[in-house]
């Protein structure tokens, strides 16, 4: 239930990272064969560092995180985990 939890937390985080972070000047477009997304932030205080992956196989949606969340109830917890299954939807979500 923990790790559910930290899921939607993170899912929820990376919504917020597309649309506040560095934007690149020219538009995007996806492709409805797109199979991987990946979003990454660099920084010299590793606490502001983040790197979220979600991708396609078989099917099947994956999503991948490494992040420290920063809020009342999680304080500075340093979250990490690779190729969670996570609903084929959710994966569309990201890519839209």
């Amino acid at each position: 239930m923990k790790m559910k939890k930290s899921v939607v937390i993170l899912l929820c985080m990376l919504n917020i990272f597309l649309f506040n972070s560095c934007k690149d000047k020219n538009k995007s477009t996806f492709s409805p064969q797109l199979e991987y997304i990946s979003i990454s932030c660099n920084h010299s205080n590793y606490n502001y560092c983040y790197s979220f992956t979600a991708y396609t196989k078989d099917s099947k949606a994956y999503f991948s995180a490494d992040c420290t969340i920063e809020n009342f109830e999680l304080s500075g917890k340093h979250i990490e985990f690779e190729n969670k299954k996570i609903a084929y939807n959710e994966f569309l979500k990201i890519q839209n």
